[in-house]
């Protein structure tokens, strides 16, 4: 009877736990971001330079305009925006597809959406519960999505994205349609290495001589988070997207050996000066000579007055001088006399 009562004691808490330990599972290791990750960027959109490239063209000014409205408008950008901000809420199960002859996997994933035309504060709430999703890498689709013109844009990729690979292909494509552009993989430098982690575009339409060049700059985490996004023309910029918190995300592991260096410098010295001083007192037992001590200085006692030594009277009474005789007439004289009382005479003489 007991052993069933454990049974269903156990039964009953796998079955609680149950639904947890499918979440751990539902998330595949090309996945990055967490449910309650939050992300900011700094942004800047400017449409002249793109009115420029129409004008460049030989599209009237108007036409330019209305061009470049339009591409702002798809893309749903506000010149005024300064700042997004993403809140991720749920990470749903993985899903396949079928997407030429191969098997596509991709989770979706919900989240908040928030803009903000003063730094990267004061948010506006523009878009709650909204889809978005994170695709395996796979070399023809992350292809057909990077375009020769600004190259590859998503707030979250794949981890496992082959960007020398994705770079390759795409100036293959550039190649075949004899287009005039190149792309590279970016990378950024750990400690002695580089780590890929994005793609740059460069590519001219040569719709006329006085077309320039659009370029692009993709730069993303570890995690598959978009770190940096520029896209320019004639090198003047249209969009510019900067992850809050970026320069330490890229240098931080520069931190490691500074903190290395500067403890150094504080425990080295100290420790050569210990070692310095243990030896000099071991050599000093060894040669039998004692340390030299500090010279306590004399301490000098405080002036105190001096009581003058009491007089004993004495009690003897005082001697008497020796009797003189005078030697003219013979008469006693008393001592310290200097002339005879009888006869006068001097005598001392």
């Amino acid at each position: 009877m007991k052993k069933k009562k454990v049974f269903y004691v156990l039964f009953l808490w796998g079955l609680f736990l149950l639904p947890f330990v499918n979440l751990a599972v539902a998330k595949p290791n090309y996945v990055g971001i967490d449910e309650g990750d939050s992300f900011i960027w700094r942004t800047e959109f400017n449409k002249g330079p793109y009115e420029d490239y129409w004008i460049d063209a030989g599209y009237s000014d108007s036409y330019a305009e209305n061009l470049t409205d339009y591409l702002f408008d798809v893309w749903d950008i506000d010149t005024d925006v300064e700042g997004w901000k993403v809140v991720i809420l749920e990470i749903k199960s993985e899903k396949d597809d079928v997407y030429k002859s191969d098997d596509i996997y991709w989770v979706d994933y919900l989240y908040n959406f928030y803009e903000s035309e003063v730094g990267i504060s004061d948010w506006d709430r523009e878009e709650s519960n909204e889809r978005g999703d994170i695709i395996e890498y796979d070399e023809d689709l992350y292809l057909d999505n990077t375009l020769w013109s600004w190259g590859l844009l998503k707030w979250f990729l794949a981890t496992d994205v082959n960007w020398r690979e994705l770079a390759n292909n795409l100036e293959d494509e550039m190649d075949y349609w004899n287009e005039e552009g190149e792309a590279s993989a970016e990378y950024r430098n750990y400690f002695f290495s580089r780590i890929h982690c994005g793609i740059s575009t460069t590519w001219n339409p040569e719709d006329t001589s006085e077309t320039e060049d659009f370029e692009s700059v993709a730069r993303y985490t570890e995690d598959g988070v978009l770190m940096y996004y520029e896209w320019t023309y004639d090198g003047k910029t249209i969009w510019e997207i900067e992850l809050d918190g970026r320069f330490l995300y890229e240098n931080g592991w520069w931190l490691i050996p500074l903190i290395v260096i500067v403890i150094g410098l504080v425990i080295v010295p100290v420790t050569i000066v210990s070692i310095v001083m243990v030896r000099k007192k071991h050599r000093a037992k060894k040669e039998g000579v004692a340390p030299p001590k500090k010279e306590k200085k004399p301490e000098v006692p405080s002036p105190t007055a001096v009581t003058p030594a009491a007089v004993t009277p004495s009690l003897e009474p005082p001697l008497e001088a020796e009797a003189v005789f005078c030697p003219m007439c013979g008469a006693q004289v008393k001592g310290g006399k200097n002339f005879c009382q009888e006869c006068g005479a001097n005598l001392k003489e």
